[in-house]
């Protein structure tokens, strides 16, 4: 196994690990949402799942973020944020990605209007 099947082996280890501590932390069902007439707007504080329930938000995610719904840890880590995710990912989620990720969330906010 080369370095970059280590570091990957020792990421999925740790968010084994991490990720069920973290997604305790249970989300009110008044903050629940969806693009078409959600009650709050999706952002990266969002919970990953309620992002991917909306086909355009899985399609924004599938974009910056390529395999990460699809990825064999996804039901471990769905309930949590993108925010809160990032620093357990190993530098794979970026500033610039969640920066573009707000973006496209908030045009999709404004879009269902």
């Amino acid at each position: 196994m080369g370095a970059k099947g280590i570091r990957l082996a020792l990421t999925l280890m740790i968010l084994a690990v991490v990720v069920p501590c973290v997604m305790a932390a249970q989300v009110p069902a008044s903050a629940v949402s969806t693009v078409e007439g959600s009650l709050s707007p999706l952002t990266l504080d969002t919970p990953i799942e309620q992002i991917a329930s909306s086909p355009a938000g899985k399609a924004i995610l599938n974009k910056e973020l390529p395999g990460l719904t699809s990825n064999i840890m996804y039901s471990r880590f769905k309930k949590i944020s993108l925010k809160k995710l990032q620093p357990m990912s190993g530098g794979r989620i970026t500033d610039q990605a969640l920066a573009r990720i707000q973006m496209e969330l908030a045009e999709l906010k404004a879009n269902s209007r």
